[in-house]
């Protein structure tokens, strides 16, 4: 049935992340078709859609800017962001500190698609993590290693044997479900 629905044949790509759907068409009316379409599937699901203003749009932590030659990703943080992080002095481990900023580099870097982006991104972080106290001097430790690390090709020892996965998608099936079949 959905193979049919008008407007899924210009469907360019969809991914998912728990809840939400990043889906792009080929035009906004085969996006408001289909839009339509989920929309009827159960009385008690209701979808939302945000459409790119001035070529961009902010979905999860990544702000999409669609441009030509083609379209860069950077870190989104909403209005009401306050950049409030563990303090460096409180009482936590200083292995649990180093983490902090290790996985916020690390975030940094997996959202952007470019350097110039990364480098943005980056500064600004520093400057949230100095507002909490966090020297400089370690921050540049972590991001050093980090790209260092990023940049150095695995070894042959270091490969992991790929394992074949198999994915099963289990409906679930019951009284409220016989609408959506």
């Amino acid at each position: 049935m959905v193979g049919n629905l008008p407007g899924l044949q210009n469907f360019i790509l969809g991914r998912r992340y728990v809840i939400d759907t990043f889906c792009i068409f080929q035009t906004e009316q085969d996006a408001l078709l289909f839009f339509d379409f989920i929309n009827t599937r159960h009385p008690n699901i209701r979808f939302t859609m945000e459409k790119e203003v001035d070529h961009k749009l902010p979905f999860l932590d990544v702000f999409i800017h669609n441009h030509s030659p083609g379209p860069t990703t950077t870190v989104f943080r909403k209005k009401t962001f306050t950049g409030l992080l563990t303090n460096y002095f409180s009482f936590t481990a200083f292995s649990y500190e180093v983490g902090l900023v290790r996985t916020l580099i690390d975030r940094t870097f997996k959202i952007n698609n470019t350097w110039s982006g990364f480098h943005n991104d980056v500064k600004h972080l520093t400057f949230i993590l100095r507002k909490n106290l966090f020297p400089t001097h370690l921050i540049d430790k972590v991001l050093n290693r980090y790209i260092t690390t990023a940049q150095t090709p695995p070894s042959k020892g270091d490969q992991v044997q790929s394992v074949a996965v198999k994915y099963f998608k289990l409906p679930h099936v019951g009284p409220c479900c016989t609408v959506a079949q």
